[in-house]
């Protein structure tokens, strides 16, 4: 990178040129795939965008591709930064920009935002979702943080020493609902017991759901 803090560039291009290319192409590959996996979290609600990872699937990353936790840090913001430009269609004035204030990185920022280009049709719900959460007014799903614990229920009555009990397992599961890019100490939250069967009757509602949804966009929806 050449001298772009100095030449006033503003903080969010400055991240997306201080990645080395081929890092940032190897180490954002494997945050979209996270993504489609439910292991990396990228939300964008118009000007906000924010993602959020657990600190083991982190250190896989960072041993994987040799980086260090604030190099790690620096390609998930170079990457937010370049995602939201192209999805919110501002690529072109802030090429400008670099062109004009730091225009020995211009062709680094150009292979980085054709990398993330391809990523987006690989993996258009990001883009998706962008649109839906944009035009929502109501909490996101994609903010929605829950924790599940599994138990065991053992049956009524004095068991022997060494003795297998009757048992029947479930799951106690935590929902958590937050805004912004920290956590504010006070969430609104839902606890609750779940069993087997219970589960069940879950996944197979939300199989509907999804057959719903697959079955509306073949349909053609009058304005």
């Amino acid at each position: 990178m050449s001298k772009s803090k100095e030449m006033g560039l503003p903080r969010p291009l400055r991240s997306a040129l201080e990645v080395e290319d081929k890092t940032f192409q190897s180490v954002t590959a494997d945050l979209f795939d996270a993504s489609d996996r439910g292991k990396f979290g990228l939300l964008l609600t118009g000007s906000v965008t924010r993602a959020s990872m657990d600190d083991y699937y982190a250190r896989i990353l960072m041993k994987k591709h040799g980086v260090t936790k604030e190099e790690l840090g620096k390609c998930v913001e170079a990457m937010m930064v370049i995602v939201h430009l192209l999805i919110a269609e501002e690529l072109d004035e802030n090429t400008a920009i670099i062109q004009e204030k730091s225009p020995k990185d211009i062709e680094h920022f150009r292979a980085k935002t054709q990398f993330i280009s391809k990523m987006l049709e690989k993996y258009p719900h990001i883009k998706d979702n962008y649109f839906v959460y944009s035009l929502c007014k109501t909490k996101f799903f994609a903010e929605l943080n829950w924790e599940v614990g599994l138990k065991i229920a053992h049956s009524p009555g004095t068991i022997p020493r060494g003795s297998l009990p009757s048992t029947t397992p479930f799951a106690r599961v935590i929902f958590e609902t937050f805004s912004g890019k920290e956590r504010p100490s006070e969430t609104e939250s839902l606890e609750f017991e779940i069993t087997e069967k219970d589960l069940d009757l879950v996944i197979e509602s939300l199989k509907d759901l999804k057959n719903a949804i697959e079955e509306l966009k073949t349909k053609k929806v009058s304005p």
